[in-house]
């Protein structure tokens, strides 16, 4: 397997080739470099080629670095794509990040290229992580809805009085537990004796009256196999004048396999978790209820070290904007509105501890849709690099 680090420069410059190269070659080892001058050149070798990176200039006689942008994410979408100008301003700059390039370096600035490289890859392998985990949660959900629109539910009615049984039971709980209508039927306690020992007490407190009948609730039932069906029951009394309670009728849902998603769902955030945490010095999670405001979910255990806060902490003193400094807050409120509308971005911006130090990070935060195209969720991940701004590197 080539585990070289593959660069494809586009430049017309062959003096600015040779001082990237210089950049390059004087930071990574194991690399190659393949760089070309012009459109066609750079079909040919982006196909053959198939770089990890590509660093293009932006202005080239007949083409231009957004049009070579746009072909690189054609052939590989996502792939890292840094561009480098002469001059630039900061439109210019949001231009380039919202066509997807990951970064842009003035080439007064060349030797900046390593270190945005090596951001670009990190950033690549997150997204990478991040639509794997999204594709998982895609198709988990697929595969419920899948369930309930084909769902048979147990539909039922159930005497109190004058005698207690089964009037009406639908033929689909034979489906869903393997026992014949006419056991239910013949036995008024039936269901009660394939109930898990721990939920029969649901219905002590119901026959008590310490839990209403109307409740939705979740019990789980052993089916003629022997093994454990979980179902979504939601049952309304049938009254006899004003108090008198003599029938329930309800519908009973089979959620065995709803429950069994959400664990691996679970389980696709916590690989999520393990893997940011990994890649970067923080990672985040925030959830976007349906006016699009944000809560925190989760935060990596980095971060609360370093920083001192806690999401419920955070939440008390008016969610993560208390984290940032208040400077940087207009730029962070922006940032936030990007990735709201749908756009992943990234920012450069301090923050504050909770002892009051000042913090320098690079967050890169990525949306997550639901079936509509709704944002429902933001993945972050952030890079500490307080120690090189505060040495006074570039």
């Amino acid at each position: 397997m080539d585990t070289k680090l593959k660069i494809l420069i586009l430049d017309d410059s062959l003096t600015d080739i040779k001082l990237i190269k210089y950049e390059i070659e004087n930071y990574f080892s194991d690399i190659e470099i393949e760089a070309v001058t012009n459109r066609k050149d750079f079909i040919i070798k982006l196909g053959k080629f198939k770089p990890n990176v590509v660093l293009s200039d932006y202005d080239l006689p007949g083409f231009d670095g957004l049009t070579a942008l746009h072909i690189t994410h054609e052939m590989y979408p996502d792939l890292p794509f840094i561009i480098i100008t002469g001059s630039a301003n900061e439109e210019f700059g949001i231009l380039c990040l919202k066509r997807g390039a990951y970064d842009y370096i003035l080439k007064n600035h060349l030797q900046k290229i390593p270190v945005a490289i090596e951001e670009a890859l990190n950033r690549y392998e997150l997204i990478k992580e991040n639509k794997r985990v999204y594709d998982e949660l895609r198709e988990s959900e697929k595969k419920f809805r899948l369930l309930a629109e084909n769902a048979q539910d147990i539909i039922f009615r159930y005497e109190l009085l004058p005698q207690k049984g089964f009037s009406f039971i639908s033929p689909s709980v034979t489906k869903i537990t393997g026992y014949s209508t006419d056991e239910f039927y013949s036995d008024p306690d039936f269901a009660y004796k394939i109930m898990h020992l721990d939920d029969k007490q649901i219905f002590d407190k119901v026959d008590k009256g310490e839990i209403k009948i109307d409740e939705q609730l979740s019990i789980r039932v052993f089916n003629k196999d022997g093994n454990l069906v979980w179902l979504e029951l939601k049952a309304i009394p049938i009254f006899e004048g004003k108090d008198k309670i003599v029938a329930i009728e309800g519908i009973a849902r089979d959620v065995t396999e709803r429950v069994k998603l959400q664990e691996e769902i679970k389980e696709s955030e916590f690989k999520f978790r393990t893997i940011t945490s990994l890649i970067t010095n923080y990672a985040y999670s925030f959830l976007v209820d349906d006016q699009g405001r944000m809560r925190g979910e989760w935060v990596s255990d980095t971060f609360i070290k370093v920083f001192g806060w806690t999401i419920q902490e955070l939440d008390a003193r008016g969610g993560w904007q208390a984290a940032m400094y208040y400077e940087d807050l207009p730029l962070c409120i922006e940032h936030a509105k990007k990735v709201l509308s749908g756009l992943a971005d990234k920012l450069e911006t301090r923050m504050v501890t909770k002892s009051g130090e000042i913090r320098w990070v690079i967050d890169y935060a990525v949306p997550v849709f639901d079936e509509k195209g709704r944002v429902i969720k933001i993945y972050g991940a952030a890079q500490d690099i307080t120690e090189s701004k505060t040495s006074g590197r570039d």
